[in-house]
This record gives structure tokens, C-alpha cells and sequence, in this order.
């Protein structure tokens, strides 16, 4: 993609987990060339694009600026849209008004005639003059109101789960309250999925417990759509998901989710991935659920989609957890963010978790990554810069702490030659992220396998190098 003035992309962080999310908007930003993107991700669009195209209705539209001034002066315009619709059919109603009351009327029949000659002809001139604004047909729907039933919604207690000698999180010991909204995100390959799957009782945990609360009904959203059976139509799964409900109700419900007509008889096999997501989320309304699972809900949902969906989650009331790449989304809808599969710096480090109470969340835990790198950087260059003079010990001071026994081994370099091997093995990890994007690699199971069994055993041996630097230079 270097060498190229033109690069155009559909969907290109559809798959993509944040860490190569956030390395393509670098290398977007940094890009000398043109770029046409399509994309769903209102983040990426925030932060890499100078112009919205907006296809809508058949008809396309250029505005200026990035995403949310997108959004801003699309809501100013249709607002405007909106007063100068309800003007003319105010209008329009105070002249037929005024033709009716003085048709009849001795002196002022001509007035009347006149007014009706003159809107018929406005009328006639412009047959659109009283149409409504048009708007995207898109879902609409809202979750009912829930019954807290118990205060503990979820308890992990000493929670690991391993695949063979892969460890994706260990020790994990935390409860999750009624009415909490947590997200959930990390790297691809770091146990997200995973942790939903163990919470369901759909996976054992390899050792501790994960248990619900009692007496919960629990709505669950599965990103590859598994739990929709493919030979069975949409009106078979929307039946059966509430029975208590009449085919005529449910029906009503699809159509909320854009399944009209004949659409409620595609069989699941058929549908596309927005189709399949809109169905598990009619499923989750009609199930009345008291905790909402979800595992990436914003998929192949488009943004009108998103906007709905995003709004019916502000209104709900119960607990949810849901598993997301969607910057935008989690910002929007969790209270609590879990990452999963980090290390301080935000380096691939499987095993890590780290907790974030705070609102916007990613936005919290994104700038906490980048102040962390930051001061890390900082260190390194007043290292490079020059020895620092020690203050001798006072009488008062406190000993050093006992090594811990894996930084032993670095006990042989000096701080100049620690800094070299940090910054050496930065590069190897550099170029190692590229080779991740490599057609030859992610096409082959077996290669991209070792390369990332590579990746994570350097991303450990760096951040020993780093607690070995910190404790030498400090």
C-alpha cells in the first residue's frame, strides 16, 4: 500500500481487532495518497476521513468535514426539513380553510378563486410539495422494562481457562451487579468469545468457578449467528423464542427489524449477516431478557442500525455484557470496560486483564495507554540522553525490594545495553505486526499460528526488559 496514490477500501476493519484497527488508522493518517473508504466504523470515519459521501434513497451527497460533523449538520438540515414541511402544510391548510369559509361568501368569491387557482397551480408545479422528508427505512425497537431479581448477576472465583499449554486469562476473581453495563475487549485469539461461552455453561473453566445469578432470563447474541438454525424459517424462530405471543404479534415485531411481506418465510441459511443479526436482535426483544449477552451485536448492522440499537440500550434497564470491537458503540453504552489480553502499553500480552470503571470507557482506557507509552518513551530518552547522578542513600532510606528471580538473569547487562535490547527487540515486534498482514501468512493456519506463538513469547521477553529497566534506571 506504500507505494500507491490511490487506495480504495470496503469495510476494512470489518474482522480486525482494535490493536490493527488503530495501526490502520496511523498508517491512514500518515498516507501521502487519496483514500476512498466505505465503512460502517464511525470511530475510523471520525478520525482519517475529510468527506462523508452519504448514499441514501438512490441518491448520493457530499459533506465536509469527518463523521460526527457529519452527523451535527445532517441533524441541523433535517430539522430545518422537518419546520419547512409542517410550514407548508400549515400553509396549505389555512388557504383550503380560507376557500371553504368564503367560496360562498358575497365579495369575496373572487379572493377564494383566486387562492384555489394559485395553490392548485403551486400544487401542480410542484407535486412533492407536501411530501414528508425522507428518511432511511431502519429498525425500530425498544427493550421492555425488567424486575431486578437478584442483585448478583455474575461471580467469577479464581476463573482461568486454558486451551492446551494456552492460557487465555488465569485467577480471575470479580462479580457482576444487576443493572451494570459492561464491555468487554481486547485482541483477536484472547478469550473473549470465550468468556461469554464460559458465563452461557456452554464451556467448563479449566479451573475456579463462573456462575449466573438465579432465576435469570438471559437474551444471548452469538457473532457468527449459530444459534439461528438454517433450515428454519424466520417466523419459526421468531415464534419460538416467546410463545406466549400470537403469529400476529411476533409478525408485527419482525417488521420492526424490516421483515415484511415474504421475507418472514427466508429460511435462517439464506439470510445475509445484517439479516441474521437483525433476527437475533428481534429474538433478544422478544425473549424479555433480564441480562443481555452479546457477542460483537454491531456486525454487518449499518449505522442507522447501530444509532437504534444504541438507543434501545440506553433505555434498558437490566445488565448487559457484550463483547465489542466498535469503539463508537462501547463509548456509547458501557459504564465498565474488561480488557482482555493487553499489558500496560497495549502490546498483545495474553493472560493480562485490566479493569476500567469510567464513562466514555475506551475513550478512558485509550488515553490511559497513550499517557503509560508516553512516559515509557519519556524514560528511555533521559535515559539515552545521559547518566543521571544518584543521590547518595540517607541514613532513613528504605532497602531495595528482593529481585524477582526471571530478572536475575538480566543482572549481567548494564542500563545502556537493557535500553539496546528494548529497542532492538521493538523492532523485531514492528516488523513482526507487518508480517501479520502478509497473504502468504494469514492464509496458512500453521504459519500464522507460530508466527503469533513468536509474537507473544517476544512481547513477554520485552516486558521483562522493561520491569528489568525500570528497576536498574529508578
Amino acid at each position: 500500500m506504500l507505494d500507491t496514490d490511490l487506495l480504495l477500501l470496503d469495510e476494512p476493519t470489518n474482522h480486525l481487532d482494535l490493536q490493527a484497527t488503530e495501526w490502520l488508522e496511523k498508517f491512514l493518517t500518515g498516507y501521502n495518497g487519496a483514500a476512498v473508504i466505505i465503512s460502517h466504523d464511525r470511530s475510523l470515519l471520525d478520525k482519517v476521513a475529510c468527506k462523508i459521501i452519504e448514499v441514501e434513497n438512490r441518491q448520493a451527497r457530499v459533506w465536509n468535514g469527518n463523521y460526527s460533523n457529519y452527523v451535527k449538520t445532517r441533524q441541523i438540515e433535517r430539522l430545518q426539513r422537518e419546520r419547512e414541511h409542517t410550514r407548508r402544510v400549515e400553509m396549505v391548510e389555512r388557504t383550503l380553510d380560507f376557500i371553504a369559509r368564503n367560496k360562498d361568501q358575497e365579495g369575496m368569491r373572487g379572493t377564494a378563486r383566486g387562492r384555489k387557482t394559485r395553490l392548485n397551480r403551486l400544487l401542480k408545479v410542484n407535486p412533492d410539495y407536501l411530501d414528508k422528508p425522507s428518511s432511511q427505512k431502519t429498525i425500530s425497537f425498544s427493550f421492555g422494562k425488567t424486575d431486578r431479581k437478584s442483585d448478583l448477576v455474575l461471580r467469577c472465583e479464581g476463573l482461568s481457562k486454558s486451551f492446551g499449554d494456552l492460557a487465555l486469562f488465569e485467577n480471575l476473581t470479580f462479580d457482576i451487579l444487576s443493572g451494570q453495563r459492561i464491555g468487554i475487549t481486547g485482541p483477536n485469539g484472547t478469550g473473549k468469545s470465550t468468556f461469554l461461552r464460559l458465563a452461557l455453561g456452554q464451556l467448563e473453566p479449566s479451573a475456579g468457578r463462573i456462575r449466573m445469578g438465579k432465576n435469570l432470563r438471559v437474551g444471548y447474541i452469538d457473532q457468527h449467528g449459530d444459534v439461528l438454525d438454517p433450515s428454519r424459517s424466520v417466523l419459526d424462530v421468531a415464534l419460538s423464542t416467546n410463545p406466549g405471543l400470537s403469529s400476529e404479534q411476533v409478525r408485527n415485531k419482525l417488521g420492526a427489524f424490516l421483515f415484511t411481506g415474504d421475507d418472514v418465510f427466508k429460511q435462517c441459511g439464506d439470510l445475509s449477516g445484517g439479516q441474521r443479526n437483525r433476527l437475533m436482535l428481534c429474538r433478544l426483544v422478544l425473549a424479555d431478557p433480564d441480562v443481555l449477552v452479546m457477542d460483537e451485536p454491531t456486525n454487518h448492522l449499518d449505522i442507522a442500525s447501530r444509532e437504534m440499537l444504541e438507543a434501545a440500550l440506553d433505555d434498558y434497564t437490566g445488565t448487559m455484557i457484550v463483547v465489542s470491537h466498535d469503539r463508537y458503540f462501547l463509548d456509547r453504552v458501557v459504564d465498565k470496560l474488561i480488557v482482555v489480553g493487553v499489558d500496560e502499553l497495549g502490546s498483545r500480552c495474553l493472560g493480562k486483564t485490566e479493569f476500567i470503571d469510567a464513562k466514555p470507557a475506551y475513550l478512558y482506557y485509550a488515553s490511559l495507554v497513550s499517557k503509560r507509552v508516553e512516559n515509557q518513551q519519556q524514560k528511555l530518552q533521559s535515559r539515552a540522553a545521559g547518566p543521571r547522578k544518584r543521590r547518595p542513600a540517607s541514613a532513613g532510606s528504605k532497602p531495595r525490594s528482593r529481585m524477582p528471580e526471571e530478572l536475575k538473569r538480566f543482572n549481567k547487562y548494564s542500563v545502556e545495553q537493557i535500553e539496546e535490547l528494548i529497542i532492538e527487540l521493538e523492532r523485531e515486534l514492528a516488523g513482526m505486526k507487518e508480517r501479520f498482514g502478509d497473504e502468504m501468512i494469514y492464509k496458512n493456519p500453521q504459519m500464522l499460528a507460530e508466527l503469533q506463538l513468536s509474537f507473544d513469547t517476544k512481547t513477554a521477553e520485552l516486558d521483562l526488559l522493561y520491569r528489568a529497566y525500570e528497576r536498574r534506571a529508578g
